[in-house]
């Protein structure tokens, strides 16, 4: 199956298994209580990290390249989440788009909002490689 058509529960499997494998880490999907409200994080191993996945773009894939507001708003939001994470020491967004990664770096790196930094990653499932790309 091409990685353009992948759906994205796939993809987000495979990228959490190439994390955990480059990282020796044991996280899978769980929801996890942040206060008084719960959240589905894509990886979480508690004590250990918490972190989200996206498929999506920055600019959207039609002729006219517009913002994906949506995508980046789920980043975003995800991004939110995980600063408001205190049981883990670190905290990773992994990416399938590199202007997605590119873009979140411009728009929130070196701000120090994050502490612990949040660290973005990107997985290409057609080598099943992650590097890590940035910290927030």
């Amino acid at each position: 199956m091409s990685s353009s058509r992948m759906s994205p529960a796939l993809f987000e499997k495979m990228a959490r298994d190439a994390f955990n494998k480059s990282q020796n880490t044991k996280a899978r999907k769980s929801v996890v209580s942040i206060g008084k409200v719960r959240h589905e994080f894509d990886l979480y191993q508690e004590g250990v990290v918490a972190g989200g996945v996206s498929t999506s773009p920055w600019v959207n894939r039609t002729a006219k390249r517009t913002n994906n507001s949506g995508g980046q708003d789920r980043v975003a939001a995800e991004l939110l989440w995980l600063h408001l994470c205190n049981s883990v020491k670190r905290k990773v967004l992994i990416l399938k788009e590199k202007d997605m990664a590119d873009g979140i770096n411009h728009r929130f790196g070196g701000s120090g909002f994050f502490s612990p930094a949040v660290e973005v990653w990107l997985f290409n499932p057609a080598t099943d490689t992650i590097t890590h790309q940035s910290d927030l």
